[in-house]
């Protein structure tokens, strides 16, 4: 052929106003690549404005949208005097890939175009194109952006690097000019002559050390220097908190300290703590009324777990297997304390039935070997509580249910004992001890 180009061919389109010859020809309109999104994207939305009308598939559709669709036939004729160049420059110096994407009211888009460079001039190609129409559900503007996000290219890691150390940079020459000022050690500030700062290669300020020779990342040799007072240092010390299940201060330094180096960074990681809405929400201490002596079992010399104190914390919602439609049921935690170490063991409980928590003991004393002694509540510190907890209450307070605990134990050398009613205080070490580990499934899984 005289040109390499690509171009399309139109058929006469069915005629017709109804809401399935409408579909019909849309579908005739192939477009791989992209080249005709604007025309598409117009009939589509036309198509879905028949949807949000409830229009059956042989029904007229109305008088607004049967112009829409003629003027979509008429300029539909001018898609045979497009042209597209087909084949990629090659004798260029350099290729770029520039991605634009956007989004509006109707929908959102991307579109990939390859930046050809040569000595004098440079050209830019259409590659290709997507979009997609907005949901009939209205999604704000912000919320569409962040969806056209998808349709643009990835952050490279090499991109994700250059623009860390770009921002590094920016803050260190702000708060710790003279180290690129000076090259002179004398003439360093005290703080950093002490931590033998350097310059690396991408012109990141490091803390030296005595690690060259260690097999490990660059990043553990030598962190990156940043000031307490920067903005970008309370927004990495805010990530790592809330990435690593809210941890305290001592277990977020460690992970701190792995790439960077802070000035001050206990106090920062405490502020930081204290900021934090979920870590105040459930580190909200209670009145301490004045507590009566400890029992006798709490000072004995045995070994763990030899006293055990027990009780129950639920239910809580678990999927039967990790499939996205499994069935969700009821579950229970058993929570077993050494009343001597105040260790706490967690067995998982699948109902309310004597059957599953004898199996749960059975799981207890092989892991931990029979206790001699073992208390608990008899359920009534329980009543005024909610009503998903009803069930607990007269499962556990059935003489039956504690008859069959005792019969089961009785045989064994265990010692069991329940508590008075109503004197929840009894049990203030497995009650602590449920407290606990509710805080921390809240933490993690959020519900």
């Amino acid at each position: 052929p005289a040109v390499d180009t690509l171009s399309y061919k139109v058929e006469q389109p069915q005629p017709g106003f109804t809401k399935r010859i409408i579909l019909s020809n849309i579908a005739r309109l192939f477009d791989p690549l992209g080249y005709l999104t604007p025309i598409i994207f117009f009939d589509k939305t036309i198509m879905q404005e028949t949807w949000k009308m409830d229009i059956g598939w042989d029904e007229e559709v109305p008088n607004n949208i049967k112009s829409m669709w003629e003027t979509f036939i008429n300029e539909l004729t001018t898609l045979s005097t497009i042209h597209i160049p087909r084949l990629l420059p090659k004798t260029v110096s350099s290729y770029q890939l520039v991605c634009f994407s956007d989004a509006s009211e109707k929908g959102y888009c991307a579109v990939i175009y390859l930046q050809s460079t040569r000595q004098s001039s440079s050209t830019l190609t259409l590659l290709k194109a997507k979009y997609r129409l907005a949901p009939l559900k209205s999604l704000k503007i912000p919320k569409r952006r962040r969806c056209r996000r998808r349709k643009g290219p990835a952050v490279s890691s090499t991109e994700f690097d250059h623009a860390k150390s770009h921002c590094f940079r920016l803050v260190q020459r702000h708060y710790y000019p003279e180290p690129f000022k000076t090259l002179e050690f004398n003439e360093l500030p005290q703080e950093l002559r002490r931590l033998a700062v350097f310059i690396d290669h991408t012109g990141v300020l490091r803390v030296g050390g005595r690690l060259s020779k260690a097999p490990i990342p660059i990043d553990h040799k030598y962190p990156v220097l940043l000031p307490a007072r920067s903005h970008l240092t309370t927004l990495i010390v805010r990530h790592l908190h809330n990435t690593n299940h809210h941890a305290g201060p001592s277990a977020i330094l460690a992970i701190l300290r792995q790439q960077f180096w802070l000035p001050r960074a206990r106090a920062l990681i405490k502020q930081q703590k204290l900021r934090c809405v979920t870590c105040v929400r459930f580190s909200k201490s209670a009145a301490m009324p004045f507590m009566g002596d400890l029992p006798a079992s709490r000072f004995s010399s045995v070994r763990p777990f030899a006293n055990t104190g027990i009780a129950f914390a639920g239910p809580f919602l678990c999927k039967s297997s990790p499939r996205r439609n499994s069935p969700v049921h009821k579950c229970y935690l058993c929570v077993f304390v050494c009343l001597t170490t105040k260790a706490v063991h967690l067995e998982l409980v699948t109902a309310l039935t004597v059957e599953a928590f004898l199996d749960a003991f059975d799981r207890f004393a092989a892991r931990r070997s029979l206790p001699s002694q073992i208390l608990s509540d008899c359920g009534t510190n329980f009543i005024g509580a909610a009503n998903y907890i009803k069930d607990l209450l007269d499962w556990y307070n059935r003489e039956d249910t504690q008859s069959a605990i005792i019969h089961h134990t009785s045989h064994l050398s265990v010692k069991w004992n329940f508590n008075p009613p109503s004197a929840p205080h009894f049990g203030g070490s497995w009650e602590s001890a449920v407290k606990s580990a509710k805080t921390l499934l809240y933490k993690v899984f959020g519900n």
